[in-house]
């Protein structure tokens, strides 16, 4: 008998299209320049006489604080559903708080367009990842768009039938059996530990799980959730063990963080060079402020 439940999701409290102060969008957020093109973006917009409301380059050097993958994930979980994590660095402000809110509306500040614009920028409502819980996602359900999605399985006539093993037989020849294989063996592996050493996942934590999966694949109602499933060939037990397994793997890492060697770990060279990189960057930084 799974835990999780496939129940009623009434998303009318968030038909607003509106930003509803939750947070998440300024808690850990992606910037597509990396942060030496950032700085480079920034020096670029003062030559020019830009303000800092007037240049979101150097708002963000300026403001934003660097947050590694790892943070990103411990401060904002949804992340994981995100259909391009990781990224390579995320970031956060630091006039978020940890209630969600920002200091500058707070205190009735302006804010840069990178903050206000969020998440369309100026351009129509398009089909895109949000937060759960985001105001903006009223703007995805009046999109009358159609979305092929490409897991969709194909039919096929009535006198043919595919096997498992055939495809299985086929993945093993093109090479990504292995790659797959490898994948879900690290993955058993990393589970084991968890429940080795003790770790757990409450029902309720599950429960959390299930609803933001089925948010971010617009997964609405019980019967679309049903027949997402069976399209796919998974039952709920299927996804209840692929969620819990995540949420698994995701406190090992923390544990595992807290055991770490890091006196060791700051003796590789790789790691000094990014410090030292980290420390010219910021100095650099507050030189240009």
């Amino acid at each position: 008998m799974t835990k999780v439940e496939i129940r009623c999701m009434n998303n009318a409290g968030n038909n607003t299209g509106q930003c509803l102060c939750c947070g998440q969008c300024c808690s850990s957020f992606y910037v597509k320049m990396s942060h030496k093109e950032l700085t480079k973006q920034a020096l670029k917009d003062e030559a020019k006489g830009l303000s800092i409301l007037e240049s979101d380059a150097k708002f963000i050097i300026k403001h934003g604080i660097r947050l590694s993958v790892e943070e990103a994930e411990m401060r904002s979980p949804a992340l994981l559903n995100s259909p391009n994590w990781p990224r390579d660095e995320y970031w956060t402000c630091q006039f978020h708080r940890n209630d969600g809110l920002c200091d500058l509306d707070i205190l009735q500040l302006p804010k840069p367009h990178v903050c206000t614009g969020y998440p369309w920028y100026d351009r129509e409502p398009r089909l895109k990842w949000l937060y759960p819980g985001c105001g903006y996602n009223a703007d995805l359900f009046g999109l009358k768009l159609v979305k092929q999605k490409e897991e969709t399985i194909m039919s096929l006539p009535d006198e043919l039938e595919v096997k498992v093993a055939e495809v299985v037989d086929y993945t093993k020849m093109n090479g990504s059996f292995a790659l797959a294989l490898q994948e879900v063996v690290k993955r058993k592996v990393a589970v084991a530990e968890a429940k080795k050493r003790g770790l757990v996942v409450s029902d309720e934590e599950l429960q959390k799980a299930a609803d933001i999966f089925r948010q971010v694949n617009s997964l609405t109602t019980s019967s679309v959730t049903l027949t997402w499933l069976e399209e796919r060939g998974l039952t709920l037990g299927a996804l209840e063990d692929h969620l819990e397994s995540n949420l698994l793997i995701y406190e090992l890492k923390n544990l595992l963080a807290l055991e770490f060697d890091k006196e060791r770990y700051f003796t590789l060279q790789p790691i000094q060079d990014s410090i030292r990189e980290t420390a010219y960057q910021d100095w650099l930084t507050n030189m240009i402020g």
